[in-house]
């Protein structure tokens, strides 16, 4: 019996080892993908177990080491392991794969390891941004740099590609580049290239073969000057001191539509010979330069002003010219943050009302408006288009800055009739500040019959010049110019068109038509009764003292109101008869209740 169970034991223990040994993985090789490899898309794990393994997972390490793909199924015939990555898409990169296989028998594992280095996975086609020239460049260099970043970890060639328009060919004026760097800055340079319009890119493909282009540029080689084909001063042309002179040019170019063609030394302030210069220059720098010389006249002497420098001796300049209207006002004191209204409220000078708002305390300060009647006598300096011009005038302040003001408004005004041949929508104040400065301006559309206003918000005080576009000859105002265009012309009247002229005191414009307004009716009444009384007594007492008398001058409302207390105290007394004690101080009783009026 014992030998019998000593037999039994030991063939289970035989098995049991048996089983051990089957179970154990020895050795375990990566197949696919192997060191060094290229993938892309789906692509398959295979290893070959060494040993019977119940699975195997594989396993990347970019970014960090995560299951990619993981198969139960062994086959005991070949001992391999075939698994297909369909779940995880791996971005571009180079990667280290990890194989592992395990068996378990009786809760106990083993397990035996392999890995693959370098296998680089690419997913995507190349990537090229271009860095210089930027698109639409004008340039008369015929030596450029063409640089571009590609981005791809399998790049392999990159050239460019040049579409010369004119000749209708591509040509790649270069094929390969080397070292081509990856994620970094390349570029090919080209010499000798040709003028004209022209445009290029650049294509890159990898080692599996993928190509793709980057955008499309434009490029302009340019190194042909300008032609000035017409200037706005003739050579030894003459002018006249202050006479409108045009400091405009045109141009054409071969290749550029966007010439900027300007004149300098064009100013007719001062007598003498002098020279314009004109300058057309185009996108790519090309430039061409012509000159003018022309002659401004001495001014010829007044009517009546000696002619001779015997008969002018000791006669002051500017003899017969009219003086220039000012204007001033002066401050004790100005508070900070305080708004001050200066009303100046004139039309020879051009200014309306100006408004300060000081940004500390002042004392002992002055602003003198000035009108400029000479642009050469007041020192002004000339604006630049002279047909735009509507008005100068100067604003001189006194113990106070620029610096010390938070703000500063200017209304000022313009008479219609410059409108006749002006834009209104273009009107504008400029200010003289190391050169004119066109301010902030806004139409009031607060209208007189001959004037309109405006305002202007200013950083200070200078010269300034109120400006406006001339109209294109032929062009009309509004719908005529006639009735309804906003401008009282000479031929118009209240009568024939007062939606732009106006109507009188007490009447408004209905319809194209002055009538009676109903809120003057009453006032023009007692006006009328007013003036009635006044002529009774100066021509039928004959007291013609009387009439200036102060008390007679008084407003007529005053009296009115005067009267009608006078009026009504007497018809309360009379309703409810009682004594009235002056000065007006009434008792009445109504169904037996008081009241006192004092």
């Amino acid at each position: 019996m014992n030998k019998k169970y000593l037999i039994f034991s030991s063939t289970i223990i035989i098995i049991l080892l048996a089983c051990f040994a089957i179970a154990e993985i020895s050795g375990i090789t990566l197949n696919a993908p192997a060191d060094e490899d290229v993938i892309n898309g789906t692509y398959t794990f295979n290893t070959t177990i060494t040993g019977i393994a119940d699975n195997v997972s594989f396993y990347s390490n970019n970014p960090e080491w995560t299951l990619i793909c993981f198969n139960d199924t062994a086959s005991s015939t070949d001992k391999t392991f075939i698994c297909d990555n369909n779940s995880i898409q791996l971005s571009d990169g180079t990667y280290t794969f990890n194989a592992i296989g395990r068996a378990a028998l009786l809760d106990e594992y083993t397990e035996a390891s392999d890995i693959s280095t370098n296998v680089i996975v690419d997913n995507t086609f190349p990537v090229i941004n271009l860095n210089d020239p930027i698109n639409n460049l004008n340039t008369p260099s015929t030596n450029i740099s063409f640089d571009y970043t590609p981005s791809d970890v399998l790049l392999h060639t990159c050239y460019l590609t040049w579409n010369v328009t004119e000749q209708k060919n591509i040509t790649n004026l270069t094929s390969t580049q080397i070292p081509l760097l990856n994620g970094s800055q390349n570029n090919f340079f080209q010499t000798n290239l040709p003028e004209g319009h022209h445009t290029w890119n650049i294509t890159c493909n990898d080692t599996l073969k993928r190509i793709n282009s980057s955008e499309t540029r434009t490029l302009t080689i340019d190194w042909t000057d300008p032609v000035i084909t017409s200037t706005g001063v003739a050579n030894d042309s003459e002018y006249d001191i202050d006479q409108s002179i045009n400091c405009n040019c045109t141009a054409t170019d071969n290749l550029d539509n966007e010439i900027t063609c300007s004149g300098t030394g064009c100013n007719t302030n001062s007598a003498g010979q002098k020279t314009a210069t004109f300058t057309a220059t185009d996108r790519a720098g090309n430039f061409h330069r012509v000159t003018a010389n022309y002659t401004v006249l001495e001014e010829p002497p007044a009517e009546g002003e000696a002619e001779s420098e015997g008969e002018a001796e000791g006669e002051g300049e500017g003899e017969g010219e009219p003086e220039p209207r000012t204007e001033e006002k002066c401050w004790d004191i100005l508070e900070a943050g305080a708004t001050i209204d200066y009303e100046v409220d004139n039309e020879e000078i051009g200014i309306r009302k100006i408004t300060i708002i000081p940004n500390k305390a002042l004392s002992n300060t002055c602003l003198k408006v000035k009108q400029v009647i000479s642009i050469t006598t007041a020192g002004v300096t000339k604006y630049s288009e002279d047909n735009k011009v509507y008005k100068y005038f100067q604003i001189e302040p006194t113990g106070i800055s620029d610096e010390d003001l938070t703000s500063v408004n200017i209304e000022f005004s313009i008479a219609k009739s410059f409108f006749y041949d002006h834009h209104r929508d273009t009107t504008n104040l400029n200010r003289y500040k190391e050169g004119w400065e066109e301010l902030d301006t806004e139409d009031l559309s607060q209208d007189e019959i001959n004037y309109a206003f405006f305002e202007a918000e200013s950083p200070g005080f200078s010269d300034f010049v109120i400006v406006s576009d001339k109209r294109i000859t032929g062009e009309t105002v509004g719908t005529g110019p006639g009735c309804g265009d906003g401008i009282c012309d000479p031929d118009e009247n209240s009568t024939t068109c007062c939606q732009d002229c106006g109507c009188a005191l007490g009447f408004e414009c209905i319809n194209n038509s002055c009538e009676k307004s109903s809120k003057f009716i009453v006032f023009q009444w007692f006006e009328r009764a007013y003036n009635d009384v006044k002529e009774w007594i100066e021509e039928k007492i004959k007291f013609d003292w009387i009439g200036n008398k102060w008390w007679l001058g008084l407003p007529v409302w005053a009296w009115i109101i005067v009267g009608a207390v006078i009026v009504a105290t007497g018809i309360l007394g009379f309703i409810f008869r009682k004594k009235i004690k002056f000065p007006f101080e009434i008792n009445f009783s109504v169904h037996k209740k008081h009241y006192g009026f004092r």
